[in-house]
């Protein structure tokens, strides 16, 4: 029977590995994506890898991914006697060993999993083990008719595009809410000192921060990594700045140099800070208490990475371009809501829309 069915299979594989290949792909576009500094992560340890991208981040290996799956599934729609299907193993066997490849390129030299790749490679290793199946078998089932397997593989691109644009926005975490003062734009920003995407965020921030004035209610939290080596001692200077009302200038002049060991009292000095309380502040229990509360603040919300900057009902992670902080600030002084529909619908939408392809093209013969 499964040689029977080896090409409806082979096309659900096919159609698994697209559809999770432009996930990928529109993982691999997005701002969260893009520039970060985070604490580690398969995922994000995959993608940051020199064999993610080629020259420019529209060009990746999910795009590839798409491409030759696309292809694959194509080449299956022709028919039995075609020399397109009657060697359709041989790229498909060499898909699969690509694929096995790239499992175990992240298991020996990354390190790491991105289990949205495996997921791809694991289809890609169907399809070989698939075609080898079928060599030398007679013509394979056909439950559906063409038309209807094109329209699938037009979903399979189409849908994940869909959700990115339909999904809801989620929702700002009572913690954060609780910073918030009614009547204004607020803005709770999470950053490290020492992150670079971070360090170029800033002004593109406090420029349109400046642009709305008295609009806004700006709150700084702090989340120093571990793997920057003066990034907590830069957050502590932070905390003992502001507790002499000199907590935004003082970040403005960490976020602009580099920070050593001497950096801190060098700024110290440069604002004029009493320095006897500042240093005893830089020692203080309360100070690293605050830091913790902070991190352990982001790390309730959802963290994924920094910068992380909540305006309003939205969450802004990673470097962000000028005008998408505007839009931000501009839907949050309207007070709009978050458009979009539950994951549950689009699920059922999208299981209808399969189910309803799959009873319309099936084949009588």
């Amino acid at each position: 029977m499964l040689q029977n069915l080896w090409l409806t299979l082979y096309r659900i594989c096919a159609l698994g590995a697209i559809l999770f290949s432009a996930l990928l792909y529109l993982h691999y576009l997005s701002p969260v994506d893009s520039g970060f500094c985070s604490e580690g992560g398969g995922c994000e340890t995959v993608r940051s890898s020199g064999f993610s991208y080629f020259g420019s981040r529209y060009v990746n290996i999910p795009l590839v991914g798409v491409i030759a799956y696309a292809a694959l599934f194509s080449a299956s729609l022709f028919s039995a006697d075609s020399p397109v299907r009657r060697y359709l193993h041989w790229p498909s066997v060499a898909g699969g060993v690509a694929a096995l490849g790239l499992v175990i390129t992240q298991a020996l030299y990354l390190k790491a999993f991105c289990w949205m790749c495996v997921v791809v490679d694991s289809f890609g290793v169907g399809l070989a083990f698939l075609s080898l199946l079928a060599i030398g078998k007679g013509p394979a089932a056909e439950p559906l008719r063409r038309w209807a397997w094109l329209s699938l593989l037009g979903a399979a691109l189409v849908l994940p595009a869909a959700w990115a644009w339909l999904k809801p926005l989620p929702p700002v975490p009572e913690a954060i809410l609780a910073l918030y003062k009614p009547g204004k734009i607020n803005v709770v920003e999470f950053a490290d000192f020492q992150c670079p995407y971070c360090l170029t965020f800033h002004p593109r921030l406090k420029r349109v921060v400046e642009k709305y004035g008295d609009q806004v209610h700006f709150v700084r939290r702090h989340m120093p990594l571990l793997q920057h080596q003066f990034a907590e001692r830069a957050a502590f200077a932070a905390v003992c700045a502001e507790a002499q009302g000199q907590g935004e200038n003082m970040a403005d002049k960490l976020f602009r140099t580099p920070i050593r060991a001497e950096t801190i009292s060098k700024l110290a000095t440069e604002l004029k800070l009493d320095l006897p309380a500042f240093e005893s502040c830089l020692k203080s229990d309360t100070t690293v208490q605050r830091i913790e509360a902070d991190r352990a603040l982001l790390s309730e919300a959802g963290f994924q990475g920094l910068p992380t900057t909540y305006v309003g009902n939205q969450v802004l992670v990673g470097l962000k371009a000028t005008p998408v902080i505007e839009e931000a600030f501009e839907l949050a002084a309207k007070g709009d809501q978050p458009q979009g529909i539950p994951a549950s619908l689009f699920l059922a939408l999208c299981a209808l829309v399969v189910l309803g392809v799959g009873f319309a093209g099936r084949n009588a013969d």
